[in-house]
């Protein structure tokens, strides 16, 4: 009886190691990448190679969208044109959901939205705050005429305040109706993601600078690219730093990642092939990876530590990776 059972362990065992199957082609990452293309916004599994449309083909153009938790939320034009643009939530196979209108729609928290109107004037605009459900009654809060709402962090926005260039980054807690702290003065804001903010500090001819901002303590690293390396495509926030294709000084691309003032370029045997396009964003995908455009137009998933074969999604020439989600 006790052979019987370690017959049937080791049989479980041996059925298992054949579905992962780790020594046959690419590991499992359980991501998807939304591109556009021809056929508009569409969901590529990367594991599969299954694709499934993000909004429908016959829905309303979109004016521009943003991922939230794992669904597109559109805005689209209204059918008044002086009035504000709707915002519709879409979710795999489920019917569009409205939830609100808006001129800026900023992800918050898990499937939190908060839904921006801008003021006018002397006019305040106004911040609501929703679910990618579009529970009601949502919460809405004032907003002064001169802050642009950039991001969103614990219960409150992120505002630059000022100026259309070299405005101020700052903190504006909703329920107290005030700024509550101010940052150093940017160009603009790349990204808000948990208690960071990436920021562009300055342009020349020759390219931007770039910072990262900790909302939480207010201290700041400028994004410094490695010795010998320019920044070839915009940085972007990962977890513990900062991920950026950079060019060398023969026109080669290569990965850098790291803290932000003391960026590593990674060795060459270890992007396992992967050649980054001039000009592209890596974008942070869960797991670890990191979704890097090739020069050939494809997109490949890449990770610290990985060997060949790396996971690659071949994208036709008229598509491009918008973002990267859990699947």
């Amino acid at each position: 009886m006790g052979a019987l059972i370690l017959v049937g362990v080791a049989a479980v065992a041996v059925t298992a190691l054949v579905q992962l199957r780790p020594w046959d082609g690419a590991p499992a990452t359980g991501v998807r990448m939304l591109v556009d293309g021809p056929d508009g916004l569409t969901w590529i599994d990367a594991d599969s190679g299954d694709r499934t449309a993000a909004i429908p083909d016959d829905a309303t153009d979109w004016l521009d969208f943003s991922v939230v938790s794992d669904t597109v939320v559109a805005r689209e034009p209204a059918d008044d044109p002086s009035a504000t643009a709707q915002v519709v939530v879409y979710s795999g196979s489920e019917p569009p959901q409205f939830v609100g209108s808006a001129d800026v729609v900023v992800p918050g928290q898990g499937s939190a939205l908060w839904l921006v109107v801008r003021g006018d004037g002397h006019k305040p605009g106004k911040a609501e705050l929703t679910s990618v459900m579009g529970e009601q009654p949502p919460a809405t809060f004032d907003v002064p005429s001169h802050l642009d709402v950039v991001g969103a962090f614990d219960d409150g926005l992120v505002v630059a305040e000022g100026d259309f260039r070299y405005r101020r980054l700052a903190l504006w807690n909703v329920h107290e109706n005030k700024i509550v702290k101010r940052f150093g003065l940017v160009v603009g804001v790349r990204e808000v993601i948990g208690h960071r903010a990436l920021v562009t500090t300055g342009c020349l001819t020759s390219g931007c600078s770039s910072a990262v901002v900790n909302l939480a303590t207010g201290r700041s690293r400028d994004v410094t690219m490695p010795a010998g390396f320019a920044e070839s495509g915009a940085p972007t926030l990962v977890p513990g730093g900062v991920a950026s294709v950079v060019v060398a000084r023969d026109g080669s691309t290569r990965l850098a990642m790291g803290r932000p003032d003391a960026l590593q370029v990674v060795a060459r045997r270890s992007l396992a092939g992967v050649q980054p396009a001039h000009g592209v964003q890596a974008m942070a995908a869960p797991g670890g990876w990191l979704a890097i455009t090739n020069d050939d137009g494809d997109v490949s998933l890449w990770r610290s530590g990985i060997e060949e074969p790396v996971p690659t999604v071949d994208l036709a020439p008229d598509e491009r990776l918008l973002a990267v989600r859990g699947s």
